[in-house]
């Protein structure tokens, strides 16, 4: 009884935050730096009750340190979710220059895109 009131409490107050289909309450939500595979799921059983998309909910990383040690990226195949990356161009430890492909905002984000999305691939 204890655990099920804990959701409960849990899905108002995501509900608050996040909204649901009918009143939506922000685009999207971000997960902290250390959630795991049980926070993963239940993030995305917690969307689907909302009527909103699981792909609105970011498993955060902060690739500045310590997010690429989390031992939970194999749940990321598992989930439909989207993944938040955190961190400086210059020091995310994925790709060093974004500017390779030029240095417009597009050009920068597009580059560091594929590289993130080729590093993923890795795991």
């Amino acid at each position: 009884m204890v655990i099920f009131t804990l959701i409960m409490v849990w899905v108002i107050i995501i509900k608050k935050i996040f909204g649901d289909k009918d009143n939506i309450a922000s685009d999207m939500l971000f997960a902290n730096y250390n959630w795991n595979t049980d926070d993963l799921s239940q993030s995305v059983n917690t969307a689907n009750r909302l009527g909103r998309s699981s792909f609105d909910y970011y498993a955060g990383f902060d690739i500045q340190g310590r997010a690429l040690r989390n031992l939970h990226w194999s749940a990321l195949q598992n989930n439909d979710i989207s993944i938040g990356f955190w961190g400086a161009h210059s020091q995310s430890l994925i790709h060093q220059s974004a500017t390779d492909n030029g240095t417009s905002d597009i050009a920068i984000q597009k580059t560091y895109l594929e590289e993130a999305g080729a590093y993923l691939q890795r795991w």
